[in-house]
């Protein structure tokens, strides 16, 4: 729904309900993106129009201005992805309505002003989503947001699944995290030391809570260097009751890739579940990831960037490097690597990434896929064209299961052919 002139309005709403009308009685949901306000008359008829026909409805409404009013009639909101702003009363009202129907809820915020109303009344009790199975919190402004101050005691989301909150950590206690430890699967957090130290108090990781969790992606906000060690201390204790349970894990702090490490070295046994790990620091050559993989060896899928061979590897041939490979990572050769994802970085050396490619998939035998993320498509075919006129192709060919190909993402076939004629004539 646009703005615009009554008359166009009208007729834009007449058209669509027609369409609409011929899926009944089979419509079961209806997804409305509002890219501007409409006129009140066209939006209370809708509403009128969804609420009457029993179908969940699902509203993207991504800018700040206020929600139309005729919306917070709405009783059958099953999704809502929307700005909190100054204007939130709309919003408030529209999210009370449907705390007991809504499943998935996405708010970009720009002012936490008034955002205690999520889980409050009027009256100071407390707000529940008994059905919410996902919650995304983004902030989408570049000013300091000082964190709310302890809400209620209940528990607001006592089914959710997904919890991601992102840039900063607007709570002062464990709200989001209260009653749902049975439920919650997946989680994905920025957190500064305060936000960190207030997590370990409440115990929210510790013991068999959590016991759900099965994905967990960390980040930390840009730090002065005085609170350097506490986020590290603080991110020691949260990994050590985590790791144990989740099968992917994503780093996108240098601070937690380094306690992981040290973890790893500490205790390995204590990874067994680890399937898939993204690492997003600049600092990884191919004997640190031979490192992890032979720690690892449930790993299924590694993303990372790599930047260099390894001291020792770098100044020797492909097959002396290899051997030095195998001889000091024996545990990879049963690995169950299958995919390796190369992360983009502006010093991306083509001659490094070939190299390490060949190298990985002849240490790493069930290896049969490499990937490439935000990688632009001539930095891959220029890598493609290398592998394919690589006298040491053969070699890592015979080492993956035969007969199938290393399958590279966004490659030009003609490649694909040279690489493929290449090895079979071998």
């Amino acid at each position: 729904m646009s703005d615009g002139s009554g008359a166009q309005n009208k007729t834009t709403f007449d058209t669509l309900t027609r369409y609409l009308s011929r899926l009944l009685p089979s419509l079961q949901s209806v997804h409305l993106e509002i890219s501007d306000e409409p006129t009140q008359e066209v939006s209370q008829k809708f509403v009128q129009f969804c609420s009457r026909k029993h179908c969940s409805l699902d509203i993207q409404h991504v800018h700040s201005m206020p929600l139309p009013n005729a919306l917070a009639a709405i009783s059958n909101l099953s999704k809502l992805h929307c700005t909190w702003s100054d204007n939130y009363t709309s919003l408030v009202q529209l999210l009370h309505g449907n705390s007991t129907v809504l499943r998935e809820l996405v708010i970009n915020y720009v002012d936490v002003l008034g955002f205690e109303n999520l889980v409050m009344d009027g009256s100071g009790e407390c707000i529940s989503y008994p059905h919410l199975n996902k919650l995304v919190l983004t902030k989408q402004c570049s000013k300091e947001i000082q964190p709310l101050p302890p809400l209620c005691n209940a528990a607001p989301f006592p089914r959710l699944k997904t919890l991601h909150i992102t840039f900063t950590f607007p709570f002062s206690n464990d709200l989001p995290f209260r009653g749902n430890s049975g439920t919650l699967a997946s989680i994905d957090l920025c957190l500064d030391s305060r936000a960190l130290k207030q997590l370990h108090a409440c115990g929210t990781f510790a013991g068999t809570r959590m016991r759900a969790l099965d994905s967990l992606e960390l980040d930390t906000q840009h730090e002065m260097a005085a609170d350097a060690s506490d986020v590290v201390k603080e991110s020691s204790a949260l990994l050590k009751h985590v790791m144990g349970r989740v099968t992917r894990f994503c780093a996108l702090d240098q601070k937690f890739t380094d306690q992981l490490l040290a973890q790893l070295a500490l205790q390995p046994q204590g990874f067994d579940n680890l399937q898939v790990l993204y690492v997003h620091h600049h600092d990884v050559s191919l004997l640190w990831i031979a490192g992890i993989i032979d720690k690892l060896p449930q790993l299924l899928k590694l993303q990372c960037t790599v930047m260099q061979l390894g001291e020792g590897i770098r100044d020797v041939d492909l097959s002396q490097a290899a051997n030095m490979l195998s001889a000091r990572f024996r545990n990879t050769r049963a690995s169950q690597l299958q995919i390796w994802q190369l992360h983009n970085h502006k010093t991306l050396e083509i001659k490094n990434a070939v190299s390490c490619i060949l190298l990985l998939s002849f240490i790493c035998p069930q290896l049969n896929r490499i990937a490439f993320s935000m990688v632009p498509d001539d930095t891959v075919e220029n890598i493609y064209s290398k592998l394919a006129y690589s006298s040491f192709y053969a070699r890592v060919r015979r080492a993956i299961v035969p007969d199938v190909e290393l399958k590279l993402d966004q490659i030009d076939k003609k490649y694909y052919v040279k690489l493929t004629h290449r090895a079979n004539s071998r």
